[in-house]
């Protein structure tokens, strides 16, 4: 892959595909802003270099606007930022025009263009030529096949595609611990997800010295589908063929002993977190491991009855032995929340760029940067 940080780009106009996607409360207030955060060592060198700078991004409901995060950026860049209500089209390109060197163009959401998701061509080629150089600095969707991760490139000189600096730190720092893990090796998985995650737990239980530590909706459904418990709802028939190639019995699978469980609505008996029991069992695993995989929470953290995921991360925290990876936005959000971000070794931007680059996956978007070559 071309690094940015080896070009030349004074007085170029630079596409820079960032991920500002960030997660929204209630009323689209902010909840942390990680993910910008980590794009602007890339956006300051490009601005100290005297570059055009239009920075683009999506958000995942298309009626929220990038407006949003234009606060967040500010702070960070110490600097104002432009803003345009379109990300294609003559507004855009008189937006463009104006811009000069050291200073940034925001673009509105991409996604309100159904081009986007479709990688249509024609809308990746009315959002390449405003540039001269593209940067894609969005590790978190590059499993996207979309039209500013993939089709984009081909639009571009091959010298004038390049990773920026989040995104070659994330490669880099993921592919290294993943090759070269110290041991012994925890990898943690929850969220609810199933299909999407039984190829991760695979890659993690074929690892020599790894325990698999399960926990969230993913935990409950291999248990419930098991008959290992007789509560709470039964998983969508959907996911039983994948529920059914793991073998619990694996004595590297570490599954909840116990379970925190609500009534819902009065009535059902749901699993809603981890209980005392597996917390105090998995947090053994984590104080002897010496590298942490971590990936989706293993409650139903948005209720402050559910300690399990803190525990967890609490306990990751306390390790300072060990090198730890964490990734996903759910999990991402518990850490800032709880003032962990500075005791963990490394945070991923990704969710499922992390995954499906754990398990060996062919990200669409590094294919488009030539990191397979």
């Amino acid at each position: 892959m071309n690094d940015v940080r080896k070009k030349d780009v004074a007085g170029k106009r630079v596409l820079v595909r960032g991920d500002l996607n960030v997660p929204l409360g209630e009323k689209g207030k902010m909840q942390d802003d990680f993910r910008i955060k980590q794009i602007t060592p890339t956006l300051h060198f490009l601005l100290e270099n005297k570059a055009k700078v239009i920075l683009c991004s999506h958000f995942t409901e298309e009626e929220i606007s990038l407006k949003t995060v234009i606060p967040a950026l500010k702070k960070f860049l110490n600097m104002e930022v432009i803003f345009v209500n379109d990300c294609i089209g003559e507004v855009v390109e008189r937006e463009v025009e104006k811009l000069k060197p050291g200073q940034i163009l925001l673009l509105e959401n991409l996604r309100r263009y159904a081009g986007e998701k479709k990688n249509d061509p024609e809308f990746a080629k009315s959002l390449a030529k405003y540039a001269e150089l593209y940067v894609n600095d969005a590790f978190g969707v590059c499993h996207r096949n979309h039209a500013s991760v993939s089709a984009i490139v081909n639009f571009f000189e091959p010298e004038n595609v390049m990773a920026g600096n989040l995104l070659m730190d994330e490669v880099q720092t993921i592919s290294y611990h993943l090759k070269n893990p110290k041991k012994p090796i925890v990898a943690i998985i929850g969220g609810a997800k199933i299909e999407t995650k039984v190829r991760v737990i695979k890659k993690f239980l074929d690892m020599p010295d790894c325990d698999v530590l399960l926990g969230g909706k993913i935990a409950h459904a291999i248990l419930r589908r098991k008959n290992e418990i007789k509560f709470g709802t039964m998983p969508n028939q959907e996911v039983f063929p994948y529920i059914d190639k793991i073998d619990i019995n694996n004595s590297k699978i570490h599954l909840p002993t116990d379970n925190v469980v609500y009534f819902k609505k009065g009535v059902q008996e749901e699993v809603y977190d981890v209980g005392p029991e597996t917390i105090h069992e998995f947090n053994e695993k984590i104080a002897a491991a010496k590298t942490i995989f971590f990936n989706g929470p293993i409650g139903y953290f948005e209720d402050e009855r559910n300690t399990g995921t803190v525990e967890i991360l609490k306990a990751i925290s306390r390790n300072r032995a060990s090198f730890s990876i964490v990734g996903g936005g759910e999990t991402n959000s518990v850490i800032y929340k709880n003032n962990l971000e500075d005791k963990i070794s490394y945070i991923s931007t990704g969710g499922g760029a992390f995954l499906a680059f754990i398990t060996g996956d062919r990200l669409p978007g590094l294919e488009a940067l030539g990191y397979y070559v």
